[in-house]
Order: C-alpha cells, then sequence, then structure tokens
C-alpha cells in the first residue's frame, strides 16, 4: 500500500509541474502558426534587464507559462518581428514599451536579432493521437532563423 500512495503521489506531481505551456504565436504566409519555443527566451538568458521587466510586471500566475508572457511574432521581407506580447490569464495585450528600450521599437516592432535557432510550430486543424496521447496540427511548420533572418522552412501536411 506505502508503495502504490508513493507512485500515486509521483503521478499527480509529474502532471502538475509538467503542464504544457501555452504556445506563442507566429504570422506567416496567412497564416497564424502557434510555436513550441520561445525566441524571447534567448534574450532573456542574457538580457538581465528584460528579464527583470518581465518578472516586475507579471500581473498573473499561470503554470501553463511559466515564461511569464506570451510572445507574438511576425515574418515579414524574410525578417522575424516581435510584435506584441500578452500576459497569460487573459490574453491582454502588454506594451512592447514597458519591456524594450524606445530605440529597439520601429514601426510598433522589435526586429528579433537575437534569435538564431529553429522555430518549430503548428497551424490549422487541431487534431489528438490517442495511442500517444498528443495534440498536433494538421499542418506543421519547421522554420530556421539567423539572427532574426529567415534561411528556409519546411512545411509538414498531415
Amino acid at each position: 500500500m506505502k508503495y502504490f500512495t508513493t507512485i500515486l503521489i509521483l503521478i499527480f506531481l509529474s502532471k502538475s509541474i509538467l503542464t504544457e505551456q501555452y504556445p506563442d504565436i507566429l504570422y506567416f504566409k496567412n497564416e497564424k502558426i502557434f510555436i513550441e519555443n520561445y525566441p524571447l527566451n534567448q534574450r532573456v538568458k542574457t538580457d538581465l534587464l528584460l528579464k527583470e521587466r518581465i518578472d516586475n510586471n507579471i500581473n498573473c500566475m499561470s503554470s501553463g507559462c511559466w515564461r511569464g508572457v506570451i510572445g507574438v511574432y511576425k515574418i515579414e521581407n524574410k525578417r522575424v518581428y516581435l510584435i506584441g506580447l500578452k500576459e497569460p490569464c487573459e490574453r491582454k495585450d502588454l506594451k512592447l514599451e514597458d519591456y524594450f528600450e524606445k530605440s529597439e521599437i520601429k514601426n510598433k516592432r522589435v526586429f528579433v536579432n537575437w534569435f538564431s535557432g529553429e522555430i518549430f510550430g503548428g497551424y490549422g486543424e487541431n487534431l489528438f493521437d490517442e495511442k500517444k496521447f498528443e495534440h498536433y496540427y494538421e499542418n506543421e511548420i519547421e522554420i530556421k532563423i539567423k539572427e532574426g533572418i529567415l534561411i528556409n522552412y519546411e512545411i509538414t501536411k498531415h
């Protein structure tokens, strides 16, 4: 009985600690893509002032968004821009001016020159695989970025 109770507690804790995180949003090729990795995190790791601003402006806590904000991005002319931030509980818009220097904000957006890597996401119908017990999208996309510039992308249709 002792082992059974321990296993139940571990299962409960793993479910509560490992809450699926809210996706960031990327607009690309007239699609709203829900992305699984968070470009702003690369900047937060090295920009302590930005981290402090995010930490100090959190008005709600959500286990679905440990990073404190949801980023909204757009790819335009092969450049990635941060066009908005949202708080995770009620999805209210946050002001970029409260997080970034005014010199970085041009035309109400911030060029994401700090990000290099791959962005993974999905769009279209949200599907569910009962065997794997996981969600996936009708279309999945992998986008390669270098210093905020689109290098290439690949779309997989399910």
